[in-house]
Order: structure tokens, then sequence, then C-alpha cells
């Protein structure tokens, strides 16, 4: 478990797939986004690869568009 303070700022790099869910006892403002860094081109592309292959594995609504895009790039 990882507890953030108020500003506090939870980075996951990219092409790592981490389980992760959020709480927060009282109403918050969260943001999130992906950071695709080239440095780790091979590692997101396999990641999106994943989730295009795994769609019950995520609630992300982008997964469901990820198939052409990873086609394409294969």
């Amino acid at each position: 478990m990882i507890a953030l303070e108020k500003d506090g700022v939870l980075f996951i790099p990219p092409g790592l797939r981490a389980i992760h869910a959020s709480f927060t006892p009282e109403p918050c403002l969260m943001e999130g986004g992906m950071l695709w860094d080239e440095c780790a081109i091979p590692e997101i592309l396999d990641e999106l690869l994943w989730i295009a292959r795994h769609q019950v594995g995520t609630v992300q609504p982008l997964a469901f568009q990820l198939s052409v895009l990873i086609d394409a790039l294969e």
C-alpha cells in the first residue's frame, strides 16, 4: 500500500504492469495520465499489446481502441 499526502505524486514508469486502485477517505481531486518515454517504447508497446489482448483486465476505455494501433505498429 502506498499512501500519498496532499499534493503527493505517484509515478508508475511507462510499460510497468501495476495493479492499482485509488481510495480516498474524503472527497478528493485526482488526475492521471500516460507518459510515453522514447527510452521505454518496447516496454510500452508490450504493455499496450497486453491491454489489447486482455480487455477484461482493464477499465480503461482506450483499451478498446488499441487493437488497430497495435496492428499498425507491429
